[in-house]
């Protein structure tokens, strides 16, 4: 338009609709705080991937495996244990259904989060149990056997 009557007219239309916004949401005002920063993973996030990765762990579980029952690929698996990408609530849903675990547990080691004693394994004591569940039935017994004589054999 010509009219600079009209001009003035959106500005200031624009002027209060921005106005508005900002206090609708003041946590946007900021703008370091938009864009990829705000999507980034925080602590929690870092905590849920760990926690992932050690009840896979736990449970004998390839990336592979945990991707084949939850529909998405192993790659996206490494992310949500490294924490590159979040883990959806519907996602968190299907793993804690797959591991069959409580969503909750995922939460573990976070301040304020009941503990799960599963989760106080040492990287090692997973690597072990995970070589342990890959184990055919008669050589686990044979592990049970020998872990039993050397309880007895330190007294």
């Amino acid at each position: 338009m010509q009219n600079p009557q009209g001009k003035y007219v959106v500005r200031r239309l624009l002027a209060v609709q921005t106005s508005r916004h900002q206090r609708a949401a003041p946590y946007v005002r900021n703008r370091q705080q938009t864009g990829r920063a705000m999507r980034s993973a925080t602590d929690i996030d870092k905590k849920v991937g760990e926690n992932l990765c050690k009840f896979r762990l736990l449970r004998g579980m390839s990336q592979v495996q945990l991707a084949e029952a939850v529909g998405v690929t192993f790659q996206q698996i490494q992310k949500y244990e490294k924490s590159t990408n979040r883990i959806s609530a519907s996602r968190l849903w299907q793993f804690s259904t797959v591991l069959k675990i409580r969503a909750d547990d995922f939460y573990d080691g976070i301040e304020g989060a009941v503990r799960n004693d599963a989760l106080k394994l040492a990287p090692e004591q997973l690597t072990l149990m995970n070589k342990y569940n890959a184990l055919p039935e008669p050589q686990k017994k044979a592990v049970q056997d020998y872990v039993g004589f050397l309880r007895k054999k330190r007294g």
